[in-house]
């Protein structure tokens, strides 16, 4: 019999939507899936646990596994519920290593939502990462956090159980789903080259960098379109500048109505300059690379884990000069595209069956 498994998201939007939604069609276990709207992140955090106990309590005694999305307390969850199965606590991010905008205050808050995330994955029975990068880097962060606290704390001990505990299981991409229905309305040869932005106008995706880069390119004499894409957010006054200044040369900007013209405008593109300060996987930046964008990436990052630094060390850079530079480089070239065969990998295609021989171990070795 399929094992029965009580799916939570408390944060149904972007990556987290993309994610469960996939696990769902091309799972073959049994997903209830329970889902609250992608808003009020802190608030999510804090009381998503107290409404999906209640949820969970009303349901038959039927499950045999719980997998739930990042913002979710696992300990306050497992307290109020009457919840005996295991437990499987995945990371899309961490509070302790994203990036703070200048409107956050990390002192005043203490690291309380990265003391959630902490909690939560001692609570869970398993623990699963969406990148290495963001494995290691958060049990780093651990020892930082665990520092602070006055006493009663023995930091290597915990952390090592949590590192006993966890595991990587990649987002990937879902390439079938992503197959184009008609052609792509691609420049000519003699056309303008085109810049990609498709991320979320936030200060972690540092857009202002983008627009930095682009006045830049403008200053030289450097000819270029641009296509914007993404959800709006507390860095989308940068968006407006960029009208302000390029409004001739904007090809498209705002969200995409549906998947397949999402698709067809990264098919549009011809290099995805990458001046994120932070991310845990990149799904964008895979979905642009898909579609032959070619990309300029920040050395050091996650990016690393899935096109290697040295293979394609043309597609990095390590300062905002590198970036400039490269970026005017690559314009004036015709660079080669990330190979098709990069797709085939396990931490970039989805492979649902990996997650659920994770969950089934995990039930198997818990009861």
């Amino acid at each position: 019999m399929k094992p029965k498994v009580f799916f939570v998201v408390p944060y149904y939007s972007g990556s987290h939507k993309y994610w469960a939604d996939n696990i769902c069609r091309l799972g073959t276990f049994n997903y209830h899936l329970e889902t609250m709207s992608g808003r009020h992140w802190k608030w999510r955090m804090h009381g998503s646990a107290i409404h999906l106990a209640e949820v969970y309590n009303q349901m038959p005694n039927e499950f045999d596994l719980v997998l739930c999305s990042t913002m979710m307390d696992v300990s306050l969850f497992k307290s109020i519920s009457n919840c005996t199965v295991p437990i499987v606590y995945y990371m899309h991010e961490n509070q302790l290593t994203y990036p703070y905008s200048d409107s956050d205050n990390r002192s005043q808050e203490n690291f309380h939502y990265g003391f959630i995330n902490y909690k939560s994955c001692l609570a869970a029975d398993s623990v699963l990462f969406n990148s290495e990068f963001h494995r290691s880097e958060f049990l780093a962060a651990l020892g930082n956090l665990l520092s602070r606290l006055p006493d009663y704390i023995d930091s290597q001990s915990e952390i090592q159980k949590i590192r006993e505990k966890s595991q990587v299981n990649w987002v990937g991409l879902d390439l079938e789903d992503m197959q184009l229905e008609g052609p792509i309305e691609r420049p000519t040869a003699q056309a303008e080259p085109t810049l990609l932005w498709n991320h979320r106008w936030e200060h972690d995706k540092n857009p202002a960098l983008f627009l930095e880069l682009c006045d830049y390119l403008k200053g030289k004499g450097q000819a270029f379109n641009l296509i914007l894409l993404g959800q709006e957010g507390n860095a989308s006054f940068v968006k407006e500048q960029f009208h302000h200044t390029y409004e001739p040369h904007i090809l498209h900007s705002g969200y995409a109505d549906t998947r397949q013209e999402y698709f067809k405008l990264l098919g549009r593109a011809d290099l995805l300059p990458v001046t994120a300060d932070h991310d845990f996987y990149g799904l964008s930046v895979l979905e642009a690379i898909y579609f032959q964008a070619t990309p300029l990436l920040p050395k050091g990052k996650v990016y690393g884990e899935f096109i290697n630094e040295s293979q394609y060390h043309q597609n990095y850079y390590t300062s905002k000069q590198e970036l400039f530079d490269k970026t005017r480089y690559l314009l004036s070239s015709s660079p080669p595209s990330i190979e098709r065969t990069f797709f085939s990998n396990h931490n970039v295609k989805i492979t649902v069956s990996n997650l659920e021989s994770i969950l089934s171990n995990v039930a198997n070795n818990t009861n």
